[in-house]
């Protein structure tokens, strides 16, 4: 799988597979309140229910399929797009309205390909992302110390150079691989018993 799948996979999946059940689940709804004097005066098992239930899901998906996916398209760009939106007026907003108050806005790189690989509903790379960003506004803050020091020091903070500049700090500590020791030894054994069974007399 390219670099292209794995990232349209990402953006894509996890809000049409949300749309498909939500829709999907609306629609059988409907249907069965729409007959729920029949079933109740008929009635009718749990069992016998689900098996109408079961018996309609595939005539819905036509329905619900092209729209969970067009959902899946847009939504991921959608939120960031929402989220960039709000936060652009609202700075200006606050600059008008507190103009004695110092105002430091720390935003990562719209175009840094990690950030557009993570999808904004996933985790399973928090791991990654949060270890990038610490990075990343550790370089920035070392970049903009010059301005951003006397600003910061009016409220009582101070930029640490030499903490901004550390190549080998880091939030998270590097995975260990100390808890996959017994299991590996365990699979060397058993691999050194298998050999020995499987060699010729």
């Amino acid at each position: 799988m390219s670099a292209l799948d794995r990232y349209l996979t990402r953006e894509i999946l996890p809000p049409f597979a949300a749309g498909l059940v939500f829709l999907t689940q609306v629609l059988v709804a409907t249907q069965l309140l729409g007959q729920a004097d029949v079933l109740l005066g008929a009635g009718v098992s749990g069992l016998d229910l689900a098996v109408v239930v079961v018996a309609l899901v595939p005539h819905f998906l036509g329905y619900v399929l092209p729209v969970a996916f067009l959902l899946g398209a847009v939504l991921g760009q959608a939120v960031r797009t929402m989220i960039r939106s709000r936060l652009e007026p609202g700075m200006r907003n606050y600059a008008r309205a507190y103009p004695r108050t110092d105002i430091v806005l720390l935003e990562p790189d719209a175009h840094d390909p990690l950030l557009q690989r993570a999808h904004p509903f996933g985790y399973t790379q928090r791991r990654e992302v949060a270890e990038h960003a610490y990075q990343q506004t550790r370089a920035w803050l070392a970049r903009e110390e010059a301005a951003l020091g006397p600003k910061l020091a009016r409220h009582g903070i101070t930029l640490r150079g030499p903490v901004l500049r550390d190549p080998h700090r880091h939030l998270l500590a590097p995975r260990s691989g100390a808890r996959l020791a017994p299991t590996l030894a365990r699979l060397s054994g058993v691999l050194d018993e298998l050999e020995a069974t499987l060699q010729p007399d």
